[in-house]
């Protein structure tokens, strides 16, 4: 296959996966979409219909509150004896409330009948009674309200069944409340309104839609079906009813929305519930009805999609066309290249793939710079190192000619705890600088080798030098070329100290700065001219620019470097006849990461 065609085939693999990506992050994405905009609609429309029963529940109380609190019911219950045996006070006593109540409740069509009840649970009236086979008394029993309202509030109790003489069966609620006297307070006997199964179920049919599947229902604590658009219901538990899993009736419960899936589509089911009551509203649509909307936008986005596509593939082709035609030249000549004999490796390798034929000559090509670049990189590292040996090499012996020197003074003056101490700081010294051959060393045995350092040459020149050292906690972790604050301390003390001739002070401190270390050596010597240190700071830029005078300073900048990559080295600032300030800036690496990080730096930098 060829490169043309290979570049072709690719972009209508990309342009085939993106439309089949599109198809299905787009199905996944208007689905939750339009999803959650379904569930606020039909949260709004639940506790709109909610409201509706609500309102129409609370005109009724409000009706059953005047009745029980009228004077005149309450003196009417009051005059005549809890037990009526003759048929004139129990005809007189219902005229009378049939009066009031008529009067309190007019022509209301929510109240199908009303119930006034004795404590001894006789009815004292109920109207329309002979189109029933039983009475409300059967029904409920005499003992009905003394178990279900014994305290002086509205209790809303059913559904219950009464038999017609037709043979029609009534559903119907029962909402009733204590009459008792203002000023005693003691119960003289109930008042019941008889509520109809509509009076909820109405509610529910003037919220239908026209189209869609929906269905509601009123129900118990105990998921008792009481009232809803679908009759044959009632009286069931919703779980039964509506075949509900323990999962999905707890998920329903706990957060007000679950979706059950049949043999005929996914329902989706809210619930939110009434006002001072255990009652619930539930709410059940159909989500493949409400969501045929998508299937539509998933089509409309397929068709764009595949238009696209054929756009896409013929633009494709004349973008192949037009890559390919450089590289199909580059490769005939590259090929008559490969043919012609003594050319190197490339008559080696011959091939009728251009891009392999380029390849060939491209990794070829790498080979040789590394090689180069690693060549250049040794001889580089290895210089370095010559030069860091010659350093030490030129300290050591004359550092240790001079605290021999400085030891046998103290000696000859029988300063022997002086001496003493000499020697053991020169022998942790040079057990530092040792280090058992390693070039590296933990940050604080850098900093011990330098105070170490310090004490010596302090006894040395105690008439006119001074030190102090600020030191970090932790610092046993991270790694540091060995020798790097020896060099710096030593410049410190003659090229700063020494040439002022009074007393001085070097002070070495080390602190943390985000993921790096930050050595500050600084003292109050001599200090150096504006020129003077315009020119060190171009040799520590420049390895070109490097200046014999600043042979050590360039040579700890340069190793730091080399080790750490370009980012890291020494900054000097100074003020002639002030101060000296250097700085050195390495990475923050633990001892036991230090071969694992060194090359990355490197390659990094």
């Amino acid at each position: 296959m060829t490169v043309r065609m290979r570049i072709f085939c690719s972009y209508f693999l990309l342009i085939i996966s993106a439309l089949a990506l599109t198809v299905f992050l787009s199905q996944s994405l208007v689905r939750n979409v339009f999803r959650e905009s379904v569930l606020k609609s039909y949260r709004r429309e639940l506790v709109y219909v909610t409201n509706r029963l609500q309102t129409r529940l609370e005109h009724v109380k409000d009706y059953q509150k005047t009745v029980a609190l009228d004077t005149v019911v309450i003196d009417t219950f009051s005059s005549y004896p809890r037990v009526l045996e003759s048929e004139s006070d129990i005809y007189s006593m219902n005229r009378i409330l049939r009066k009031r109540v008529t009067t309190i409740i007019g022509t209301n069509q929510e109240i199908y009948q009303y119930v006034f009840v004795t404590l001894e649970g006789t009815f004292l009236f109920f109207s329309d009674e002979n189109t029933f086979q039983t009475s409300v008394g059967e029904v409920l029993g005499h003992d009905f309200f003394l178990r279900n309202n014994a305290e002086r509030k509205l209790v809303l109790n059913g559904p219950y069944e009464m038999q017609r003489v037709n043979g029609e069966q009534l559903r119907f609620f029962v909402l009733s409340k204590q009459v008792v006297d203002l000023n005693t307070l003691k119960p003289l006997g109930y008042v019941a309104f008889i509520l109809k199964e509509d009076f909820f179920s109405d509610v529910f049919e003037e919220n239908m839609p026209f189209e869609a599947q929906v269905d509601f229902y009123l129900i118990s604590e105990d998921m008792q079906v009481l009232s809803s658009s679908k009759k044959e219901t009632i009286g069931s538990n919703l779980k039964e009813a509506d075949n509900f899993s323990s999962q999905d009736l707890w998920q329903l419960q706990e957060t007000g929305i679950c979706e059950i899936k049949d043999e005929e589509g996914t329902l989706l089911y809210t619930m939110t519930q009434m006002e001072d009551s255990e009652w619930n509203v539930v709410h059940v649509t159909s989500m493949d009805a409400l969501l045929r909307n998508q299937t539509m936008v998933l089509r409309i986005v397929l068709v764009i999609g595949m238009i696209v596509s054929v756009i896409s593939l013929y633009i494709a082709r004349l973008i192949a066309y037009r890559i390919t035609e450089p590289i199909v030249k580059l490769s005939r000549k590259m090929t008559n290249y490969q043919t012609e004999e003594g050319k190197g490796d490339m008559v080696t390798y011959i091939s009728g793939d251009e891009i392999q034929n380029l390849y060939f000559a491209f990794d070829c090509m790498v080979k040789k710079t590394s090689q180069l670049m690693q060549q250049i990189y040794v001889e580089q590292e290895e210089k370095s190192n010559y030069q860091f040996q010659l350093i030490q090499s030129q300290m050591k012996p004359h550092f240790l000619y001079n605290t021999l020197e400085m030891i046998k003074s103290l000696v000859d003056c029988q300063m022997y705890e002086e001496a003493g101490k000499a020697i053991m700081a020169m022998s942790k010294f040079y057990r530092l600088s040792l280090n058992s051959g390693n070039d590296i060393a933990t940050v604080a045995q850098e900093m011990e080798l330098s105070q170490q350092y310090l004490y010596i040459q302090r006894l040395r020149y105690a008439e006119y030098m001074d030190y102090s050292v600020i030191e970090c906690e932790g610092m046993e972790q991270y790694a540091i070329p060995k020798l790097t604050l020896q060099p710096l301390l030593e410049n410190a003390i003659y090229h700063g100290i020494k040439e002022k001739q009074e007393e001085g002070k070097i002070e070495l401190a080390v602190r943390e700065v985000e993921n790096s270390l930050v050595f500050i050596i600084q003292d109050n010597g001599a200090g150096m001219a504006s020129e003077e240190l315009r020119k060190l700071r171009a040799a520590l830029k420049d390895p070109w620019k490097k200046n014999e005078d600043s042979f050590g300073l360039y040579s700890i900048n340069r190793r730091l470097q080399l080790v750490f990559g370009t980012g890291y080295g020494l900054e000097i600032e100074s003020e002639q006849f002030a101060f000296t300030r250097v700085t050195v800036h390495i990475p923050k690496i633990a001892i036991h990461d230090f071969q694992e990080e060194i090359p990355k730096l490197k390659q990094m930098c």
